[in-house]
This record gives C-alpha cells, sequence and structure tokens, in this order.
C-alpha cells in the first residue's frame, strides 16, 4: 500500500502538535524575577539558584546571576516532585563596597510555584523568616522532608515577611507584637552576613 505524500504531512503536523502541547505542560517557560539586597544595598554579582523542595533531594530549576541593581530573571521548567519553591543567592558584592561578600548567603522560600509572585526579594529578613518556620525541613540549603510539612511551612512565611519586597510580614509589621528582634530569634542554618554601606562585614552563623 503506497502512503499518499498528504497524510505523511498531516501525521507529521500532529506529531508537532502533541509535542508542543507537552512542552507546555511542563512549563519550561516559566519565569521568575527578584532582587538581592543587603542591608538596603543592591548586591551586585550575586549567584542565585531556584530549586524545588523534595522529599529526599532539592531539585534545581534555573539559575542568574544579579546585575548592578541586584535584580535577576530566571527561567525555569515546572518541578517533577513539589510545587514548592526557594532561591538562593550565594556571594556579591553589595554597592558601596569594593569587593565580593562570599559570606552572603540569602534564602527565600517562595512557597507553591503557580502561586508565586510576579517579583521576589532576597534579603537578611527573608532568610530569618524561611529558616526560621522551615528549620526542621533544611538539610544545609536545601528543603527537604514530608510533603505535607513543607507545604504548612512555606504557608507560614509570609505571615513574617513580604517576600515581594523583603519588609516585614503581618505578623511583625504591627507594632502590637513587638519588634522584630524581640519575636524571630537567630536561627541556626544557613550562614549570613550583616552589611553596611560603608563596607564592614559581621559574619554570623
Amino acid at each position: 500500500m503506497k502512503i499518499r505524500p498528504y497524510y505523511l504531512r498531516a501525521a507529521g503536523v500532529f506529531l508537532l502538535a502533541a509535542a508542543l502541547a507537552g512542552c507546555e505542560t511542563t512549563g519550561s517557560d516559566l519565569a521568575l524575577k527578584g532582587r538581592v539586597i543587603a542591608g538596603d544595598e543592591p548586591v551586585s554579582g550575586s549567584s542565585v539558584t531556584l530549586y524545588a523542595a523534595g522529599t529526599i533531594t532539592a531539585e534545581t530549576l534555573g539559575g542568574d546571576t544579579t546585575d548592578g541593581e541586584g535584580n535577576f530573571s530566571i527561567r525555569f521548567r515546572r518541578p517533577a516532585e513539589s510545587g514548592i519553591i526557594y532561591a538562593v543567592a550565594r556571594g556579591g558584592t553589595p554597592r558601596g563596597n569594593t569587593s565580593p561578600n562570599d559570606a552572603i548567603t540569602f534564602l527565600t522560600v517562595i512557597g507553591e510555584v503557580d502561586g508565586r509572585p510576579d517579583t521576589v526579594t532576597l534579603n537578611e529578613l527573608t532568610t530569618v523568616a524561611s529558616v526560621w518556620t522551615n528549620a526542621q525541613f533544611l538539610r544545609g540549603s536545601a528543603v527537604v522532608g514530608n510533603g505535607t510539612g513543607i507545604y504548612n511551612a512555606a504557608s507560614n512565611v509570609e505571615n513574617i515577611v513580604d517576600i515581594e519586597t523583603g519588609r516585614p510580614g503581618p505578623a511583625i509589621g504591627n507594632a502590637a507584637n513587638g519588634s522584630p528582634a524581640s519575636i524571630l530569634p537567630r536561627p541556626p542554618g544557613l550562614s549570613r552576613s550583616n552589611t553596611r554601606a560603608g563596607g564592614s562585614t559581621r559574619r554570623g552563623r
């Protein structure tokens, strides 16, 4: 039986459409923008990596390096296992400093991939909020563990910090609850930096 050319063309169109549909469902064109700030200063040259939390290991989704204003933009695929995503910023040079600060490690647990904001901030407060709420799931800078527990922990981050602006959230933005320092203890886990515009750096654990 001879197959007519137009049958082959039709089959090719169908297979191409199916392939494109498959690409759409994987979410390979998802995007996240944000900014890395130390104190009130943008951090340039910081390596930002986006991850998905997992039950055993975290999944790397994508990354970028911040520009002179501390901005980054990451294109990534949809996570294979978990819908909870988080970003880690490492190193970089805060504005006003003359050399990179390798002690900088900031964390922002963003939450569900489909509920992510248009932009996120990584700074000292997002780090404290993310470590404090997710302490039992942190393995170094990786968030791993029970899916329900990770989801609940991620949901609590924005009570402490507005991850879009990096400013206090409703739980600590309310003066009746006391100052942020009195509410949030200094958590263990990620190394953090306290960088001032004058260039002095105090390294903590």
